[in-house]
């Protein structure tokens, strides 16, 4: 019985720390690149949310033609926002990259419906950083069911637990 008291005491104390560590946004300033960025990020947003809101899907990519248009903006994206080099992106386009973002995009569209594309989008970095490292190990750059899984995390589980309205 002791060891229920204790366990419940050091609950209460920890409780009490976390309680104390949320942030507020004076402790995160943004200066005006960012703020650059963040608009770059948006427009990129909208320009793939209004391309499905007409009622595209991934799959009619490669016959619409679309594909270029949309791989020119994340490319531009990437260069001139994220300020990866250019030999970097086209190593990353030439690698899978973009089959294996359209083919998690398909498996958590299924998952989570046609209108969770912010929570799509956060998952999709996480296969972004995957992908990079299958090709710096030199292994063939595919879309693993372990990848998927690790990545919806971020949307079904991590947003719910870091919610503070949810006690």
């Amino acid at each position: 019985m002791k060891n229920s008291f204790y366990f419940k005491d050091l609950l209460d104390h920890y409780l009490r720390c976390y309680d104390q560590l949320l942030a507020s946004e004076s402790d995160f300033p943004v200066n005006g690149s960012q703020k650059e960025n963040d608009r770059n990020l948006l427009e990129l947003k909208k320009l793939f949310l209004g391309w499905l809101d007409k009622g595209n899907h991934l799959a009619d990519l490669e016959s619409t033609g679309n594909k270029a248009v949309i791989k020119e903006k994340v490319l531009h994206f990437m260069i001139n926002t994220l300020k990866i080099d250019s030999w970097a992106c086209q190593i990353l386009d030439q690698e899978n990259y973009y089959e294996v973002s359209s083919q998690f995009i398909t498996r958590a569209k299924e998952m989570l419906g046609e209108s969770a594309f912010s929570e799509i989008f956060q998952a999709l970095r996480n296969i972004w950083v995957m992908v990079a490292l299958q090709i710096y190990m030199d292994v063939d750059v595919t879309l693993t069911d372990a990848m998927s899984a690790y990545s919806m995390l971020y949307p079904l589980t991590d947003n719910y637990l870091d919610n503070p309205s949810i006690s």
